[in-house]
């Protein structure tokens, strides 16, 4: 089944081996996991909009879950992840001190993919999926620069925990 609103899409389904699958596409960005204690994840401010980033996209997807009546996958299932992460340049301040001003910076190229795919795990962990352990195998995973924001994520059960070859070429939604 596919379910498509203003700013996403969702897919249900059950491939040719009887595997569920589910894949979602959503217009916001994806923000690079950051390291956290227990008191940074209050006080430092990259950590507050790290976390109320993960918030608001794990929310989006569990509204759209009920909305829909789509169920999470089984707990200790073994998922394997598949995105495409497509990020806009940005424009933030270069500092306070004398001659500061605004500078671009490209997320596409200045982030780690693995703190980004982390946080994908981290945002989608509690609507689709319990836990991010459930993740035994990654699909293909790109992280490109686009004119605007979109992340596209599949998720298919894994046969006993072994993975299984993926069906696509490349998970990137036509644009």
């Amino acid at each position: 089944m596919v379910w498509e609103g203003d700013a996403y899409r969702m897919t249900e389904g059950t491939d040719a081996s009887g595997r569920r699958y589910i894949e979602f596409s959503l217009d916001r960005p994806v923000l690079p996991a950051v390291r956290q204690t227990q008191r940074s994840k209050y006080v430092v401010e990259s950590a507050r909009e790290y976390n109320a980033w993960s918030k608001g996209t794990r929310d989006q997807l569990l509204l759209i879950m009920r909305r829909e009546d789509i169920d999470p996958f089984e707990p200790g299932h073994p998922l394997r992840l598949s995105a495409a992460i497509k990020l806009a340049a940005r424009m933030i301040p270069a500092g306070t001190g004398r001659g500061s001003h605004q500078r671009q910076i490209h997320p596409a190229t200045n982030s780690d993919i693995n703190n980004l795919v982390k946080a994908l795990e981290d945002a989608i962990q509690g609507a689709l999926y319990v836990n991010d352990r459930q993740i035994r195998a990654y699909g293909k995973v790109t992280v490109e620069e686009a004119p605007e924001d979109n992340v596209w994520c599949g998720l298919q059960e894994l046969e006993s925990g072994r993975a299984v070859p993926i069906n696509r070429d490349s998970p990137a939604p036509s644009a």
